[in-house]
């Protein structure tokens, strides 16, 4: 058995929220699963699947098969806590136990992001509608800055303006170097979206974990 945590990982983090698989507790508790005794199994559109057995209504384990890049498949064993909290109408809402090394969130869902689940803070993934404003507001910040260069809007496409007649050099300069920096930043934002959509299409194709 392990938790996430156990190996490295990349300090970037494991991409988006809804680029990875995950399991979700409110799921399981529609169809019935979260008592003692049950099993089933977890699949999605790729192929992968997870089966599970519920040991105590506070535990559940996780079975399923991992492999890293193009070595050889691995069977894991994962335990998963599960807490009841009380609702101030009556009833309880179910959350996971995030297993993550150090972390013993209440989360409802789980991510497999990596060999073991865990939850998106423990694999530090965000929210596409995230990733897409922190890009979008560098390129903003970038025309704006052509803009008053008397350059042309293009993002990271168009040559930096040279200095119009009428701005100090200072000025200038500092403008300048700071699109430099917004250009450094967005080529970093798109390299990495690069990295993410190469690990997560390329997994799928090899049978990532299954």
């Amino acid at each position: 058995m392990g938790g996430y945590g156990s190996g490295g990982h990349n300090k970037r983090g494991y991409g988006t929220v809804e680029g990875n698989r995950h399991l979700d507790i409110n799921m399981l508790r529609q169809e019935g699963a979260l008592t003692a005794g049950f099993n089933g199994s977890v699949s999605w559109a790729s192929g992968a699947s997870v089966r599970f057995h519920m040991r105590r209504d506070d535990l559940l384990m996780l079975s399923y098969r991992f492999r890293q890049g193009g070595g050889e498949w691995e069977e894991v064993e994962q335990s998963v806590g599960i807490v009841g909290v009380a609702r101030h109408f009556g009833g309880e809402e179910r959350y996971f136990i995030c297993p993550g090394v150090g972390c013993g969130r209440r989360v409802e869902k789980l991510f497999g992001a990596g060999k073991y689940f865990a939850c998106r803070h423990c694999y530090r993934l965000s929210y596409r509608s995230q990733r897409e404003r922190g890009i979008d507001r560098v390129i903003s910040r970038m025309n704006q800055i052509r803009a008053l260069l008397g350059g042309k809007p293009g993002g990271t496409m168009e040559p930096i303006p040279i200095r119009p007649p009428y701005m100090r050099r200072e000025r200038y300069e500092r403008l300048r170097d700071e699109l430099f920096t917004l250009e450094e930043r967005a080529e970093g934002i798109m390299a990495a979206a690069l990295d993410r959509m190469t690990r997560q299409v390329g997994p799928i194709e090899k049978g990532f974990w299954t």
